[in-house]
């Protein structure tokens, strides 16, 4: 077999750049994009606002979860209970049900008299509100 060698400067041949490809010119993204903008308009506006609602309502909800239903309650009550909600929390009361029939010796973390008598009236709303159940 006969080699042929060839010892001259090789041209430059221009290289086009390799074109990245996007995300848009994937075709499964384009059929996702189409059926979700069909799925949109599909829609009435009153689906719409309660899809919202609900999506609303679930990371409300997942707050809750995450910081802890009495924390979460002695919060919206007053700010200044934020940490007591989180000592009964510590302490195993971890519903509502469950500091609803609260004493005033069980209150006695809170130092402030008036939000300590804010803090009973509240309950006492609250297990008014379980009875109405």
């Amino acid at each position: 077999m006969k080699t042929v060698t060839t010892t001259g400067p090789r041209a430059t041949v221009p290289v086009k750049p390799e074109r990245k490809a996007s995300v848009e010119d994937d075709p499964q993204v384009r059929q996702y994009k189409k059926t979700e903008d069909a799925r949109e308009e599909a829609m009435s506006p009153r689906v719409r606002r309660r899809l919202s609602n609900a999506q609303e309502s679930a990371t409300i909800f997942n707050f809750v979860c995450e910081q802890g239903e009495v924390i979460q309650w002695m919060t919206a009550c007053h700010p200044g209970l934020t940490e007591f909600g989180r000592d009964l929390e510590r302490r195993g009361y971890r519903t509502l049900s469950s500091i609803a029939f609260l004493t005033e010796e069980d209150v006695e973390g809170v130092t402030d008299t008036e939000l300590r008598q804010l803090l009973m009236t509240t309950l006492t709303r609250l297990r008014h509100e379980f009875f109405r159940m």
